[in-house]
């Protein structure tokens, strides 16, 4: 009984916690795409935005990638703007557009 009451109280918080964040817009940023151009999240309002972060030092994301060119890909022509947003530091920065390119993809990258 303790452990059903615990689950219970764990999905509606959750629940509760989730609802509250759907309903709220997503702070606006400005960042430097590959080229030096600036996009700005709000300068995309009213489109589907996926965005993934990920670095070129972290094996996981190396493996994630190929599939967000997929879904890059594959919605694009619909209007759904994929942006890839790279947390790599200042250590790392400069192996970010190297990757992209001999990746060949094509989706927008951010720093």
């Amino acid at each position: 009984m303790i452990a059903a009451w615990r689950e219970e109280t764990v999905k509606e918080e959750g629940e509760r916690l989730l609802a509250g964040r759907f309903n709220e817009p997503a702070p606006d940023f400005s960042l430097k795409d590959l080229d030096g151009n600036i996009v700005s999240l709000s300068a995309l309002k009213g489109k589907v935005v996926l965005i993934e972060f990920w670095a070129t030092w972290y094996y996981p994301c190396k493996l994630e990638l190929p599939l967000y060119q997929q879904v890059h890909e594959k919605y694009k022509d619909w209007g759904v703007i994929c942006l890839a947003i790279s947390v790599d530091g200042l250590m790392s920065q400069g192996e970010v557009a190297p990757f992209i390119r001999e990746n060949n993809y094509t989706f927008p990258v951010l720093l």
